[in-house]
């Protein structure tokens, strides 16, 4: 049972202040228990709180940039590219036949972007923030 629910955004700019203020705290009324499994939540899960309760003045790819952000950075594109084949197949016996890889090298990729992101596949809030982020980047890109 989760007993403390927070949400956590660092550098905010001071003319930010009220906006983000007011994301968080929605972001701790509205979101569900299970969100709260791994702490407190950051920016990525206030956006998509506000996303999944059809705030409108949230841009979706600022959420997807959000939740991506590390995987992202020069250097992180095959990561990235082992998490939206494992979040397209459903396994990552099958991203690996998807993208060509050896099993150990794809469980490698999933193993970075858990450490890179803090997200953790096999919890739901974090698979469904990942998912979503990936989809919208995916559409974003078409």
């Amino acid at each position: 049972s989760v007993s403390r629910r927070e949400c956590v955004v660092a550098d905010v700019p001071l003319a930010d202040l009220p906006s983000v203020w007011s994301l968080a705290a929605s972001a701790v009324r509205h979101a569900p228990a299970f969100a709260f499994a791994r702490g407190a939540l950051d920016d990525a899960d206030a956006l998509l709180v506000a996303l999944l309760r059809g705030e409108p003045a949230v841009d979706p790819r600022t959420f997807a940039s959000a939740a991506l952000r590390p995987l992202l950075a020069p250097g992180q594109a095959h990561i990235l590219q082992g998490l939206d084949a494992y979040l397209t197949a459903g396994s990552s016996v099958e991203a690996g036949r998807l993208l060509g890889l050896h099993a150990q090298s794809m469980r490698y990729r999933l193993r970075r972007a858990r450490e890179l992101t803090g997200r953790d596949l096999d919890n739901p809030w974090d698979h469904q923030l990942l998912r979503t982020a990936s989809t919208i980047r995916a559409i974003a890109l078409e």
